[in-house]
């Protein structure tokens, strides 16, 4: 995966010649000798200069990002959020695609704290690393998945469904983000839970977590407030049906399809409801499958491809009960509160899985937590045969997830990320 970096413009004839010697100097094995020496001389490097404290009172110009835009939901929520959040402090923020190392090492010239946003150990990155320790700029790690953790991507039941080969290639992908983690000085991420751990896996030789972690929440920001004014209109105008044309529609999302097995927390209670109320529909957003037991319903069941942001929450709006259905495995526990945050935005009653969840909703008032199928059942039954509880619980979730406001409280956590960092911004 990483390994790719050497076909870019930048280094493949340089690459190319170096191969060519190899292998005329020791064929097959003096190429193999030379790959593995040069790419841990590569990593020596990188590991081999910590970064020195930052002098006070010394401003550099902005806060840099290295991200890339894959996925669009990541890139929605750790980058365009973070633009806004930071914007919303009138700190100075840069982001910089993997794609130039010219254009990401003068993005780095003027840095004060560089961020590595989900990316993989590559050339390009060892050696924007190196740079940045020579300018004396702290380098932390983003992420809001636990992607490094091969032994948890391993185990995860979701990638089951997954083709072979591409089961295999996310697998051995996570030692790629490990590495990349393993040298930068401090970590962010969307959980304290998932904090904790990326700061326990700082690599020794730059010290674990020398400028510290800090939590940057998944949040509204104001794209996503004008959307919401616009569903509020929508549903008022009657435009969306929700609970006035007879049907009852429960929505599920997934942006990926490494969800299977969380759909199937709830599949067994579904199909019991669809049984009993033939009014009620299934809508499944994104490439998520349906559960065997869901089969025989297929005439009930929508699928809506992977949308765009805006036009995702405009058609989830159409639904009137969503589901966050999570396996409760170690790799779910470190995931955000997204599902609820965006069925609260549109005014959904949520009923979700206590992993995570348990962690968020007021359960009975802002949404439902339900564990094991008699729950799952009893809850759904409930809000299939309540319109009125639906509208209840939807407006409590709404007045409760303003507080992941980007403009507001989660502008307060980059700033505050700063400060805990020691790092100072022109502004």
């Amino acid at each position: 995966m990483s390994r790719l970096e050497m076909l870019r413009p930048g280094n493949a004839r340089w690459a190319a010649e170096k191969s060519l010697e190899a292998w005329r100097d020791g064929g097959v094995r003096g190429l193999v000798i030379k790959a593995v020496d040069f790419m841990e001389k590569r990593r020596v490097r990188a590991e081999a200069t910590p970064p020195l404290p930052i002098s006070p009172g010394v401003y550099r110009g902005a806060v840099v990002m290295l991200a890339d835009v894959e996925p669009p939901q990541c890139w929605h929520y750790r980058v365009q959020q973070k633009r806004e959040a930071f914007g919303a402090k009138a700190i100075p923020f840069v982001v910089v695609r993997p794609t130039s190392s010219a254009e990401v090492l003068s993005a780095v010239q003027l840095a004060s704290l560089l961020i590595i946003y989900r990316q993989p150990m590559s050339m390009l990155l060892q050696d924007v690393i190196v740079e940045a320790r020579r300018l004396r700029i702290p380098v932390v790690y983003e992420a809001d998945d636990i992607v490094y953790r091969q032994d948890l991507v391993a185990a995860n039941p979701n990638l089951a469904t997954l083709p072979a080969d591409l089961r295999k290639a996310v697998i051995a992908g996570a030692a790629d983000y490990a590495e990349a983690l393993a040298v930068c000085d401090g970590v962010i991420s969307s959980t304290q839970p998932l904090a904790d751990d990326m700061a326990a896996h700082l690599g020794s030789a730059t010290g674990a977590a020398r400028v510290g972690s800090a939590v940057i929440e998944n949040g509204i920001d104001a794209s996503m407030w004008s959307i919401s004014r616009g569903i509020d209109h929508d549903l008022a105008s009657g435009k969306i049906p929700r609970g006035k044309d007879g049907r009852v529609v429960i929505g599920y999302g997934s942006g990926s399809r490494a969800h299977d097995a969380d759909l199937a927390v709830a599949a067994p209670a579904l199909s019991r409801i669809l049984a009993e109320h033939p009014n009620v529909q299934l809508r499944l957003f994104g490439p998520v499958a349906p559960p065997p037991t869901l089969i025989r319903f297929a005439d009930r069941i929508e699928r809506v491809p992977i949308l765009p942001q805006g036009e995702y929450l405009w058609e989830f709006a159409h639904a009137d009960i969503a589901l966050a259905p999570l396996l409760d495995v170690e790799f779910n526990h470190f995931k955000s509160q997204v599902k609820y945050a965006e069925a609260g935005l549109v005014r959904l009653p949520l009923v979700a899985s206590p992993t995570v969840y348990g962690n968020y909703i007021d359960d009975g008032r802002t949404g439902f937590i339900a564990d094991g199928q008699a729950q799952w059942h009893e809850v759904l039954t409930r809000l299939v045969t309540d319109a009125e509880l639906r509208a209840r619980v939807g407006q409590a979730a709404r007045a409760d997830v303003a507080r992941w406001d980007v403009a507001g409280p989660i502008a307060d956590q980059a700033a505050a990320m700063l400060s805990a960092f020691g790092v100072k911004v022109a502004n």
